[in-house]
């Protein structure tokens, strides 16, 4: 699961696909067992969400939604744990 409370600031000097590189490679704490799920994860987000024409464009050439979808892309690219972290309401009785 993962959530987008606030964009994130997009680098207005990498490309769409740079970017979604450099999220891959920033949280890539991922066990090796689970490495290929978790490849190319922002590729498919891209591609999910049909962004994949605008890969080679920098964030300033895009349009508020495509900004937004980007963001998007950029939070499902990052790998999260199976776990939430979160205490469900249960175990605080």
């Amino acid at each position: 699961m993962a959530a987008l409370i606030d964009p994130p600031a997009l680098c207005p000097d990498l490309t769409i696909r740079d970017l979604l590189a450099l999220v891959e490679a920033a949280w890539g704490g991922v066990r090796a067992a689970d490495a290929p799920r978790w490849a190319g994860m922002g590729a498919a987000a891209l591609q999910c969400l049909g962004l994949a024409p605008l890969a080679e464009r920098f964030p300033h050439e895009l349009s508020s939604g495509k900004r937004l979808l980007v963001a998007l892309a950029v939070t499902l690219a990052r790998h999260c744990s199976r776990r939430p972290r979160q205490v469900s309401r249960r175990s605080r009785r």
